[in-house]
């Protein structure tokens, strides 16, 4: 019996992980919405959905890298989900899909742009913020993926690592302050992102 019973426990785990390989990519093709559609040229009407506060809050190029460390946290959470939390990844696999795909479609439907300030000086933060102004266009800003996926990630870290609840709600706040202070998203922007981000992850998370 217990050899038949270790080939059962192989074959359930082996196709967990084919099922968790699949959300992988069908997460990334989702995701890669957002790229596609910062590259379309709208026809009519770009929004721009600044306000007096978005006006009043300054350019701090510092921010520059909690706002890139939102890159090396994506992947982390997704290899650590994906090889730890074998249970809860297809759960944060959609959701971290569909935030990427529902931002992508709501860009297409409200085309929106959050021009970018102009950065002086040669010092090591202007110079990254300059390149990073660089690798795309300044649309797509409502809501903001950033802060969406940033929502998502600490949402499934309090659940599987809630003794470190603190660095996943300060990244997340850091991550959304850091849109704002390096003018890549104006305030709807990250109060979209963070409303769309909750939503999607408590949503997924029932299922």
């Amino acid at each position: 019996m217990k050899p038949c019973s270790t080939l059962v426990l192989s074959e359930s785990m082996n196709k967990e992980n084919t099922i968790n390989a699949f959300l992988i990519l069908l997460g990334l093709s989702m995701n890669s919405v957002m790229p596609i559609v910062n590259r379309i040229d709208f026809l009519g009407r770009i929004h721009l959905l600044e306000t007096r506060v978005d006006k009043k809050i300054p350019v701090k190029v510092v921010f520059v890298i909690p706002y890139l460390i939102y890159f090396p946290y994506l992947l982390f959470g997704w290899i650590y989900m994906f090889m730890f939390q074998a249970g809860l990844f297809p759960q944060f696999a959609i959701g971290m899909g569909l935030l990427g795909l529902f931002t992508g479609l709501i860009n297409i439907l409200f085309p929106t742009h959050a021009p970018r300030a102009y950065i002086y000086g040669g010092n090591i933060f202007s110079k990254l913020i300059r390149w990073h102004y660089g690798l795309n266009r300044p649309l797509t800003a409502f809501p903001s993926l950033h802060v969406g996926h940033s929502i998502c990630l600490s949402f499934f870290f309090l659940i599987v690592l809630p003794q470190l609840s603190l660095l996943w709600i300060g990244l997340a706040a850091l991550i959304a302050a850091s849109t704002l202070f390096t003018k890549e998203h104006y305030v709807i922007d990250v109060v979209g992102g963070s409303i769309l981000g909750l939503l999607v992850s408590v949503i997924v998370n029932l299922f």
